[in-house]
């Protein structure tokens, strides 16, 4: 199973989306009211602001899911640290007033979103994080089979607790709800 294209550029574009917010605040100029590359200041406003409306309605429309139990956890939020080198680009002598520097850094960010989707990294996201998210390496049991995978929670989990999740590519799933003890599944 793999992730469906249309959500899958929605996370990754809204993960960029503080990185969208830096370039826009580098561009301003007060002398060249207000941003010295309007269009491109605008128009990346705008990807940034819908990228993290349809993060919302994408999250907010996942199903809740199958049952598992936990077996093992280990907490992922900290590759949140190796996400940040691309943020380091926009500090570096990126000038959009040059297409080439535009056209370079159009391929990486289109290059890193490939990647990003086909190493299924994508939900190393800030504003998942901002949104109270963890990322979490999990062993589980579903249907008494020993699985492991990679998961976003926004609930505090417990090993040897069930909870209900959705799946959303081969290894990486989504915690829909926690069920308590003496709850059907």
């Amino acid at each position: 199973m793999k992730l469906r294209l249309f959500p899958s550029i929605v996370i990754f574009l809204s993960s960029y989306s503080p990185l969208a917010l830096i370039l826009i605040v580098k561009d301003f100029d007060l002398n060249s009211y207000p941003f010295k590359h309007p269009y491109f200041a605008f128009g990346v406003l705008i990807i940034a602001i819908l990228s993290v409306v349809a993060l919302f309605f994408v999250i907010k429309n996942i199903k809740s899911g199958f049952h598992i139990k936990i077996e093992k956890i280990s907490n992922c939020s900290n590759e949140l640290i190796n996400y940040t080198i691309p943020y380091i680009v926009s500090f570096l002598g990126l000038d959009l007033s040059r297409l080439h520097d535009i056209a370079a850094f159009s391929i990486f960010m289109i290059l890193l979103c490939l990647l990003t989707i086909k190493t299924q990294s994508l939900f190393i996201n800030p504003i998942l994080a901002v949104w109270g998210y963890g990322l979490y390496d999990i062993q589980f049991t579903e249907n008494n089979v020993l699985k492991n995978g990679i998961f976003l929670s926004k609930h505090d989990l417990s090993i040897g607790k069930s909870y209900r999740i959705q799946k959303l590519s081969k290894f990486m799933y989504i915690i829909t709800g926690i069920i308590e003890e003496g709850q059907n599944e």
